[in-house]
């Protein structure tokens, strides 16, 4: 360091105000401030571009599905540059499975499917639980929530790369859940293939509601909808499973009925 007293900072800071100070043991403390001042605003700068560009990728994805959705649109929105996008996750497939990691890391986090997941509570209301939220994360608003459960459907409609991710992240654990409890309205000899047809049949009226919607409103036009529509779809759709499920299995209510 003997050697660089004296001279001043321009071969190492460029522009920065600083750049022509003179190197004394004062000054040179000064820079090392100032560069990791520098480094971390960079830093959080970067963090920041690559948060606007899952968040806006998200939505194009689930407004158009891998296929149609453009790196080019995603970082228009995003207000980022290509190479930006290039940068952090190497090319759309990247992007795409970034996005549904972040998904899977917001949902996991999320409260409101809890009373679907409480043992404690009626099996009864858990389905109602589980119903419900599904129709609103695919068919309700805008927030973050519905952009995972529409990309969900995109996934499903057509199947990408990423379908083993889905799977495994999404579709698999919430199976299970369903599953369980069916199973908890269902006596304990009914099999576990039965079990799951029934929840593939659960999971099939609420996919249905989704894909028809546009056939739907117009063979029911009282139905736009709405928060107050969703409930009612999904209290509908709960009921009509439980006397199924009571038809098969009498769960919950061994007798009932008989």
């Amino acid at each position: 360091m003997a050697g660089v007293w004296g001279r001043s900072f321009r071969g190492l800071w460029g522009n920065h105000p600083i750049a022509d100070t003179p190197i004394t043991l004062v000054s040179f403390t000064r820079f090392k401030r100032a560069y990791k001042g520098a480094v971390l605003d960079t830093t959080e700068r970067s963090l920041g571009t690559r948060h606007k560009v899952l968040e806006q990728a998200g939505k194009v994805f689930s407004e158009k599905g891998f296929r149609q959705a453009t790196v080019r649109e995603i970082a228009a929105r995003a207000g980022a540059n290509l190479n930006s996008v290039n940068y952090y996750f190497r090319d759309k497939e990247g992007l795409y499975r970034a996005v549904i990691e972040a998904a899977h890391e917001a949902i996991d986090a999320d409260e409101e499917l809890q009373p679907a997941r409480d043992p404690t509570l009626d099996p009864k209301l858990r389905l109602r639980a589980f119903i419900a939220v599904f129709l609103r994360r695919v068919m309700g608003g805008q927030d973050s929530a519905v952009h995972v459960g529409r990309l969900m459907m995109m996934e499903l409609a057509e199947p990408t790369g990423a379908l083993d991710m889905v799977v495994d992240k999404f579709i698999r654990p919430r199976f299970r859940l369903l599953g369980e409890i069916v199973r908890g309205l269902m006596d304990e000899q009914v099999s576990q293939q039965q079990v799951e047809l029934c929840v593939q049949s659960i999971i099939g009226q609420c996919v249905h509601l989704v894909n028809s919607r546009a056939v739907t409103s117009r063979l029911m036009p009282y139905l736009t909808y709405t928060p107050e529509d969703l409930e009612r779809m999904a209290e509908h759709v709960s009921e009509f499973s439980l006397c199924a499920l009571r038809q098969m299995g009498n769960g919950n209510g061994k007798g009932e009925g008989q």
